[in-house]
């Protein structure tokens, strides 16, 4: 077994918070099969050279060859495509089974996915993507609106992930939190661990940092670190301050005068704390080059000079080839969820780079700290 399919089955093989991560991520895998099935992408490729998205998007009719790009590459993580030169799609022997004809009826088997945890579940396709952020494929979810193109849907109605979850109820806000929350207690030692930078950080605001599950694992293992805040929607800052029966500060022993916990938007630089040290944890993620640019701006100018910018991130290796894109598998999961908030994506170094060099910051050093997330430390002078 090559170490691409061991990497595949991880969720079976690990213990740990990792195990729910990879069932979590393995769905999402699972998802982007019955996309590619439901749009018959296997017949556009059956018996043909390799093509590229935008010969695809040709070919049907679709608008946009980036998402498609996207979702093609998530099929190459299940096997069903591999990626030629000039990043061109071919069907595999796999890939072959899906089209609709093969007498295997296998894009029917595949297609009854949906079908049935739909009657077992009673999930709503829209409320589960807009919502909850986890993409439920279906004849009106939005990935297919958002390939296909689709006449009703207009630029005033995409949204990031930050500012759906201020729309979300308080339910769901507990919930969208406590996911935040799993990966910072499962991530967040490491992270705290790997970066000697933060101890240089006479205040160090975790933007974006929900309960403050991070930074409360930064400041354990940086006792020199003596003033700190959690920077968050206000909405989200009222549930998290308030919620003293579930507070990681109290937990690892942090004392109260070394945190405080601040509402504001990361878009009005007059809401942003003046600090020298910012951390950014699945943050720009969530948002298009542009709004990308803005948050980082705002922290810009605001931020006490000099100042030390932390962007925790997965990034996307390069180049993107079969065996790269297998073995990253969870962060091309990843951006399958994103595909489906209209503005999200996971990004290659070089493209945060580019997002910190039109904010005014300078790139200083990528991090690798021995997890999918690596950390991009910038500056401010």
């Amino acid at each position: 077994m090559s170490e691409d399919k061991q990497n595949i089955q991880s969720a079976i093989a690990v213990d740990g918070v990792n195990k729910f991560i990879s069932f979590f991520n393995q769905r999402q895998i699972e998802e982007a099969v019955w996309v590619f099935a439901e749009l018959g992408i296997a017949d556009l490729l059956v018996m043909s050279e390799a093509k590229n998205a935008e010969e695809i998007c040709a070919q049907k009719g679709w608008l946009d060859a980036v998402r498609l790009r996207r979702l093609l590459y998530v099929a190459v993580v299940a096997g069903l495509l591999d990626i030629e030169a000039g990043n061109r799609f071919k069907l595999t022997s796999t890939g072959e089974l899906l089209t609709s004809n093969h007498p295997s009826k296998s894009r029917n088997y595949v297609l009854t996915f949906e079908d049935s945890s739909e009657v077992a579940n009673g999930r709503n396709h829209r409320s589960a993507t807009e919502l909850s952020s986890i993409l439920t494929p279906g004849s009106d979810s939005r990935v297919h609106i958002l390939i296909r193109g689709n006449e009703h849907t207009t630029a005033s109605e995409s949204k990031d992930i930050t500012h759906l979850y201020s729309e979300l109820s308080n339910e769901m806000m507990v919930a969208f939190a406590s996911i935040m929350s799993t990966i910072s207690y499962n991530t967040g030692p490491v992270i705290a661990k790997a970066i000697d930078a933060f101890s240089r950080c006479s205040m160090l605001v975790d933007v974006g940092g929900s309960r403050g599950t991070l930074l409360a694992n930064i400041l354990s293992s940086h006792r020199n670190i003596v003033n700190s805040i959690v920077f968050d929607l206000p909405s989200t800052i009222n549930h998290a301050s308030s919620s003293m029966d579930d507070n990681d500060f109290e937990r690892l022993g942090i004392s109260p005068s070394r945190y405080r916990f601040v509402g504001g938007d990361i878009f009005d630089p007059n809401t942003v704390p003046k600090a020298d040290g910012y951390l950014l944890k699945y943050i720009l993620h969530n948002m298009n080059d542009e709004n990308a640019i803005k948050a980082l701006k705002s922290l810009y100018k605001v931020a006490l000079r000099p100042a030390r910018i932390f962007i925790i991130e997965l990034v996307l290796d390069e180049p993107i080839t079969s065996e790269v894109v297998r073995r990253q598998w969870t962060v091309y999961a990843e951006d399958f969820i994103m595909l489906g908030t209209d503005e999200g994506r996971e990004r290659t170094l070089q493209q945060y780079v580019d997002l910190l060099q039109k904010a005014g910051l300078t790139f200083f050093k990528l991090h690798e700290i021995g997890l999918d997330e690596r950390v991009i430390e910038s500056y401010i002078d």
